[in-house]
């Protein structure tokens, strides 16, 4: 058997130990488990937040195999041993690290339950685009994945911008003005004129 020193995260006084010890520095070493079977180790500040944690593990995860394999961050969730021994999801991402006291600093990354699709939705992007969003998710192109997340981020608040409009906005949007915001009749409607007046014909059904 070989005996070597334990790693201080191992230790199970590591978190209970002050930042800025000689023993506990504020910068501390995270593994992270990715669903695609892939181990992530980085270093990282014991006082970040778990969606700074995240953003910057999508970071790290690009530069190892198997990353085409991920889908968009917003998908998934932490979760860990706690100091309870318990397993817990950890799906307040404000939370700071050094709050949750991952047990042996590992963190798992699981996929978010709950996620589902809206298909009437997908089809009809389908349509508008010309192809089906089943295509694109058979990709298994991560950044495809994130561009579809942030634009749907967009128009989600594109939509809720205009929920906040009085109601003569929301008219002016759904039934736009046709009439020239102007005195003058435009040139194209003068030519039209019959002695300065405009005709109106007007035909009913099943008549001559």
């Amino acid at each position: 058997m070989v005996h070597g020193a334990i790693p201080s995260a191992y230790k199970y006084n590591f978190w209970a130990e002050r930042p800025g010890d000689a023993q506990e520095p504020a910068v501390v070493e995270l593994t992270c488990l990715m669903p695609n079977g892939v181990v992530i180790p980085f270093e990282i500040n014991r006082n970040i937040t778990l969606d700074q944690i995240k953003e910057d593990l999508w970071d790290e995860a690009s530069k190892y195999p198997l990353h085409g394999t991920l889908k968009d961050a917003p998908s998934y969730v932490f979760s860990c041993i706690n100091s309870n021994a318990e397993v817990e999801e950890l799906r307040d991402e404000t939370r700071r690290l050094c709050d949750i006291k991952p047990f042996c600093s590992v963190l798992k990354v699981i996929e978010r339950e709950g996620i589902k699709s809206d298909r009437n939705l997908d089809s009809q992007i389908g349509l508008l685009i010309g192809k089906g969003l089943h295509e694109f998710a058979a990709l298994k192109n991560s950044e495809v994945n994130d561009f579809r997340w942030k634009m749907r981020l967009l128009g989600d608040d594109v939509a809720l911008g205009r929920q906040k409009r009085s109601w003569t906005e929301k008219v002016h949007y759904q039934f736009p003005s046709r009439i020239a915001p102007v005195p003058i009749v435009p040139k194209n409607i003068e030519t039209r004129l019959k002695d300065g007046h405009i005709v109106l014909v007007t035909k009913f059904e099943n008549s001559e």
